[in-house]
Protein backbone atom coordinates (compact mmCIF):
# COMPACT_ATOMS: atom_id res chain seq x y z
CA UNK A 1 0.00 0.00 0.00
CA UNK A 2 3.47 2.24 1.01
CA UNK A 3 4.57 1.76 -2.06
CA UNK A 4 1.39 2.76 -4.25
CA UNK A 5 0.91 5.87 -2.49
CA UNK A 6 4.54 6.88 -3.41
CA UNK A 7 4.08 5.99 -6.77
CA UNK A 8 0.73 8.21 -7.05
CA UNK A 9 2.78 10.90 -5.45
CA UNK A 10 5.30 10.57 -7.68
CA UNK A 11 2.97 11.12 -10.34
CA UNK A 12 1.20 14.04 -9.46
CA UNK A 13 4.88 15.51 -8.49
CA UNK A 14 5.89 14.83 -12.28
CA UNK A 15 2.87 15.72 -13.77
CA UNK A 16 2.85 19.42 -11.70
CA UNK A 17 6.44 19.83 -12.58
CA UNK A 18 5.48 19.46 -16.24
CA UNK A 19 3.15 21.76 -16.41
CA UNK A 20 4.90 24.83 -15.04
CA UNK A 21 7.54 25.22 -18.07
CA UNK A 22 8.12 28.42 -19.78
CA UNK A 23 5.41 27.62 -22.46
CA UNK A 24 2.48 29.42 -21.15
CA UNK A 25 0.64 29.02 -24.21
CA UNK A 26 -2.01 26.31 -24.74
CA UNK A 27 -1.91 25.81 -28.53
CA UNK A 28 -2.94 29.37 -28.18
CA UNK A 29 -2.04 32.82 -27.45
CA UNK A 30 -3.64 35.98 -25.69
CA UNK A 31 -5.08 38.25 -28.47
CA UNK A 32 -3.58 41.51 -28.56
CA UNK A 33 -0.31 43.25 -29.96
CA UNK A 34 2.90 42.02 -29.43
CA UNK A 35 5.87 45.12 -30.22
CA UNK A 36 9.25 44.14 -30.72
CA UNK A 37 12.06 43.36 -33.19
CA UNK A 38 12.43 41.38 -36.36
CA UNK A 39 16.52 40.07 -36.42
CA UNK A 40 18.10 37.75 -39.44
CA UNK A 41 21.48 35.86 -39.27
CA UNK A 42 22.29 35.07 -42.47
CA UNK A 43 25.40 31.92 -42.34
CA UNK A 44 27.76 34.72 -44.09
CA UNK A 45 26.80 36.34 -40.57
CA UNK A 46 25.36 39.60 -42.00
CA UNK A 47 22.49 40.32 -39.18
CA UNK A 48 19.89 42.92 -40.60
CA UNK A 49 17.05 44.22 -37.83
CA UNK A 50 14.24 46.10 -37.67
CA UNK A 51 11.03 47.04 -35.04
CA UNK A 52 7.59 44.88 -35.68
CA UNK A 53 4.20 44.64 -34.52
CA UNK A 54 2.31 41.49 -34.30
CA UNK A 55 -1.18 41.46 -34.10
CA UNK A 56 -3.01 38.12 -32.78
CA UNK A 57 -6.90 38.36 -33.17
CA UNK A 58 -9.66 36.18 -31.67
CA UNK A 59 -9.90 33.18 -34.95
CA UNK A 60 -6.60 32.50 -34.94
CA UNK A 61 -5.53 35.73 -37.47
CA UNK A 62 -2.74 37.60 -37.67
CA UNK A 63 -1.24 40.30 -39.33
CA UNK A 64 2.51 41.98 -38.79
CA UNK A 65 4.03 44.96 -40.03
CA UNK A 66 6.60 45.30 -41.98
CA UNK A 67 9.27 48.09 -43.68
CA UNK A 68 10.34 49.66 -46.74
CA UNK A 69 13.59 47.61 -46.41
CA UNK A 70 11.53 44.11 -45.95
CA UNK A 71 13.37 43.74 -42.80
CA UNK A 72 10.70 41.99 -41.70
CA UNK A 73 8.62 42.44 -44.86
CA UNK A 74 5.66 41.70 -42.72
CA UNK A 75 2.63 38.93 -43.20
CA UNK A 76 -1.26 38.20 -42.65
CA UNK A 77 -3.30 35.23 -42.41
CA UNK A 78 -3.84 32.70 -39.91
CA UNK A 79 -1.93 30.53 -37.56
CA UNK A 80 -2.06 27.66 -35.44
CA UNK A 81 0.22 26.41 -32.96
CA UNK A 82 0.72 22.48 -31.71
CA UNK A 83 3.55 20.77 -30.09
CA UNK A 84 5.70 23.59 -29.14
CA UNK A 85 5.31 25.21 -32.99
CA UNK A 86 3.60 28.12 -34.19
CA UNK A 87 2.17 27.44 -37.99
CA UNK A 88 1.85 31.34 -39.79
CA UNK A 89 0.20 30.80 -43.58
CA UNK A 90 0.72 34.00 -45.14
CA UNK A 91 -2.59 34.94 -47.32
CA UNK A 92 -0.90 37.99 -49.53
CA UNK A 93 1.02 38.56 -52.97
CA UNK A 94 4.53 39.20 -52.90
CA UNK A 95 7.28 40.36 -55.46
CA UNK A 96 10.43 37.90 -56.03
CA UNK A 97 12.66 41.09 -55.13
CA UNK A 98 13.53 40.15 -51.50
CA UNK A 99 14.10 37.11 -49.36
CA UNK A 100 10.83 35.56 -48.50
CA UNK A 101 11.99 34.14 -45.59
CA UNK A 102 11.59 37.49 -44.10
CA UNK A 103 7.88 37.24 -44.46
CA UNK A 104 5.97 35.87 -41.34
CA UNK A 105 5.14 32.64 -42.98
CA UNK A 106 6.01 29.06 -42.31
CA UNK A 107 6.76 27.17 -39.06
CA UNK A 108 8.54 28.87 -36.27
CA UNK A 109 9.27 27.20 -32.55
CA UNK A 110 8.70 30.15 -29.41
CA UNK A 111 8.77 30.37 -26.03
CA UNK A 112 6.64 32.51 -24.10
CA UNK A 113 7.39 33.95 -20.50
CA UNK A 114 6.05 36.98 -18.65
CA UNK A 115 4.25 38.18 -21.71
CA UNK A 116 7.32 38.05 -24.07
CA UNK A 117 6.87 36.13 -27.10
CA UNK A 118 10.21 34.89 -28.67
CA UNK A 119 9.71 33.10 -32.68
CA UNK A 120 12.55 31.62 -34.06
CA UNK A 121 12.91 30.06 -37.66
CA UNK A 122 15.92 28.37 -39.14
CA UNK A 123 19.00 28.18 -37.96
CA UNK A 124 22.53 25.79 -38.64
CA UNK A 125 23.46 26.26 -42.39
CA UNK A 126 20.25 28.67 -43.09
CA UNK A 127 19.53 32.18 -42.07
CA UNK A 128 17.82 32.42 -38.70
CA UNK A 129 14.94 34.64 -37.98
CA UNK A 130 14.02 35.67 -34.57
CA UNK A 131 10.88 38.13 -33.44
CA UNK A 132 11.10 39.27 -29.82
CA UNK A 133 8.17 40.88 -28.91
CA UNK A 134 6.40 42.07 -25.95
CA UNK A 135 2.23 41.96 -25.52
CA UNK A 136 1.28 45.82 -25.34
Amino acid sequence: MNAILKCCFLILLTSNLNSCSDQDLDDSVPAGEYSGTFEVTYPDGTIHDGPVTVTFNTGNTYSATGNEDYYPAGGSGSYSIADNIFTFKDENFWTANFDWGLILSGEYTYTYKNKQLILTKGGEDSATYVYTLNLE
